[in-house]
């Protein structure tokens, strides 16, 4: 299915293939942000500064098949922008977390 989505603080779906997804976020407040990639085949690329991402494009965090990525801002983070070369199966999590410090609270 596909999106743009709008959730509190999680969201669990599948990308479409090389198509840009968005999850937006209204629990303001939160700096930490965790994607896990569900799947065991693709990579998925993300961004959080409201830009479109691009498969292993600059300026883009990367989530390898079967992990997680963990990433703290100094401002609150509001949405995650993603896309993957294959249909992937994903979670969002916005947590708690002491910002820019990479540590939860």
């Amino acid at each position: 299915m596909a999106g743009p989505y709008t959730v509190a603080r999680t969201k669990h779906e599948t990308l479409v293939a090389n198509t840009v997804e968005t999850v937006s976020f209204t629990d303001g407040g939160m700096h930490g942000i965790i994607v896990a990639n569900m799947g065991g085949t693709n990579k998925i690329f993300f961004r959080l500064d409201g830009v479109d991402p691009t498969i292993a494009g600059d300026e883009t965090y990367l989530v390898a098949p079967g992990a997680y990525t963990f990433i703290t801002q100094r401002v609150h983070i509001t949405e995650v922008r993603m896309i993957s070369a294959g249909a992937q199966p994903f979670s969002v999590m916005l947590v708690w977390a002491e910002a820019n410090a990479g540590k939860l609270t």
